[in-house]
Order: structure tokens, then C-alpha cells, then sequence
């Protein structure tokens, strides 16, 4: 199946968990992109989860899931980036940290 969503035109970096559950992808626009895989599903397959700038300015020539929550880029200049993956747990108590901070600055 062709990701529409990949952003930046053909996916450069592509690979799935251990598990077959999350998909991740790196193009040419600086977007590292997460996608829920379903296998039950005919029509779409894919369903995005989630986007993350990079930093590096380079594009992403491999991609890999380092470990289950843990997913490695490698650039062209030589520059490995790691991303940890949060589940929604973590995600809302990461936001609500954020929020406090931003409270306690005002």
C-alpha cells in the first residue's frame, strides 16, 4: 500500500515493530511519521499515530525499531537520532508536566 501521508514525496526510511503493530517512516521533509498497522483491515491498513520533527537537517537514510518503544535514525551525515515512542499514558502525563512548567514560569 502507498502511505499518502508520508510527507515529502517516497517514504526513504520505512520498518515495522516486532510485533507488527506500528509502522514508522522518514521522508524528505524532516518528519519522522508513526502509523498503527491492522492487518483485519482491507481498505486501510495503515492509520497515522502520531509526527515528530527531526533534527538533523540531513535525510533519514535508515530507519529502524531499535526496541519495541525505541526508534533509530540514521542520517547521511553519520548522525544517529533515537526516538522514544510513548504510549498515551505517557504522552498525557508528559503534557501535563509541560503545562505545569509553563504555569510556574507565567
Amino acid at each position: 500500500q502507498t502511505l499518502t501521508g508520508a510527507g515529502g514525496g517516497v517514504a526513504v526510511g520505512v520498518d515495522v515493530d516486532v510485533g507488527a503493530k506500528r509502522a514508522a517512516t522518514a521522508a524528505g521533509d524532516r518528519e519522522l511519521r508513526l502509523w498503527a498497522v491492522d492487518d483485519a483491515s482491507d481498505d486501510a491498513p495503515f492509520a497515522p499515530l502520531g509526527a515528530v520533527r527531526r533534527q538533523a537537517l540531513e535525510p533519514c537514510q535508515e530507519l529502524r525499531f531499535a526496541a519495541p518503544r525505541l526508534i533509530a535514525c540514521l542520517a547521511h551525515g553519520r548522525t544517529l537520532e533515537l526516538y522514544r515512542v510513548r504510549d498515551e499514558a505517557d504522552a498525557a502525563k508528559k503534557a501535563k508536566r509541560r503545562a505545569k512548567r509553563r504555569r510556574e514560569k507565567e
